[in-house]
């Protein structure tokens, strides 16, 4: 039997998703942006974050949600979930968090990344509670595939 693991579960819309705890950095509502000029939804802009600017992106964007999906009365106050990456971290808003939950590589579905395009390529399918989660792999995503989706043709 595999050792059990904890992700954290957080909502973008109606869909939920997760990010394994070791990934993780930091958890917290959302900063007011200092909002930049750009060509790319889903680049939102520049917060202060432990005195240093940092770019945040819409993980909803990212993944396809239309931003009608990422409306509701959950999503009055979004939230700031940063990341691990290879490169270093990353910066994303999401609408809600839910909360921390156990899970076993048993329960994961491994995508391949190498096969999968766009947003498909970040995560596994993780079932908890005869439910399917997106397990996002942070690993995956860098600063570099986030500033590629939402740029002008």
């Amino acid at each position: 039997m595999d050792a059990p693991r904890q992700a954290l579960v957080f909502h973008i819309g109606m869909k939920r998703y997760a990010v394994d705890i070791l990934d993780l950095k930091e958890v917290s509502r959302m900063p007011q942006l200092a909002h930049t000029v750009t060509d790319n939804s889903v680049d939102l802009g520049l917060i202060q974050l432990h005195g240093r600017p940092v770019r945040v992106y819409d993980l909803g964007q990212f993944l396809g949600q239309p931003p009608e999906a990422q409306e509701g009365p959950s999503c009055a106050r979004h939230w700031l979930i940063v990341c691990r990456t290879d490169a270093d971290a990353v910066h994303w808003r999401v609408d809600d968090v839910e909360d921390i939950v156990e899970y076993s590589e048993a329960q994961v579905t491994v995508q391949d990344a190498a096969t999968s395009h766009g947003p498909e390529s970040v995560f596994d399918v993780l079932e908890l509670d005869q439910q399917l989660i997106y397990l996002l792999r942070p690993d995956r995503v860098d600063e570099q595939a986030m500033r590629g989706i939402g740029e002008p043709a």
